[in-house]
């Protein structure tokens, strides 16, 4: 992998920062294609997994992830109303089209540029730590993500 130092950032990029319970993930806009509030009872996984379960969103039955389960941290509670980013898939789950990440709050807009203090990941699942402002937050290898969403059934 390329260090972060060799890393350029086209002028300004315009990013969303997703609020996670242990975590801030830092995505560009395009990542996301909605957040939605939803009060729809999903049939939890009880293997306490990546996967919550399947919710509905136009006309569409996705699956739900934990962001933390996946990187090997517990998985957050679902409570009975709650936040999903969809998220646009563009690789290994391009053929499901979009899949959920739970969040903890609405997610802000930040303007990221080369200005900005970044570091190389220190794991497979995070592609750059990226110091924004007094914000610190990572760049997720969303690839990952879909590489798991890929390997599910619905």
């Amino acid at each position: 992998m390329a260090s972060a130092s060799a890393i350029e950032l086209p002028g300004r990029l315009s990013c969303l920062l997703l609020s996670l319970s242990d975590r801030k993930l830092l995505v560009p806009i395009t990542v996301i294609a909605e957040v939605i509030n939803s009060t729809e009872a999903l049939q939890v996984a009880e293997t306490g997994g990546p996967v919550y379960g399947w919710f509905h969103w136009r006309g569409q039955r996705l699956p739900l992830l934990s962001y933390e389960a996946c990187v090997g941290a517990s998985r957050p509670p679902l409570g009975g109303g709650y936040r999903i980013a969809v998220i646009n898939a563009i690789s290994a789950a391009a053929g499901t089209g979009f899949y959920g990440l739970l969040l903890q709050e609405m997610p802000h807009s930040i303007q990221v540029s080369g200005e900005h203090d970044l570091s190389e990941g220190d794991d497979d699942w995070i592609y750059l730590k990226a110091n924004v402002g007094e914000v610190s937050a990572q760049v997720p290898r969303l690839e990952k993500v879909e590489q798991l969403v890929a390997g599910l059934a619905g």
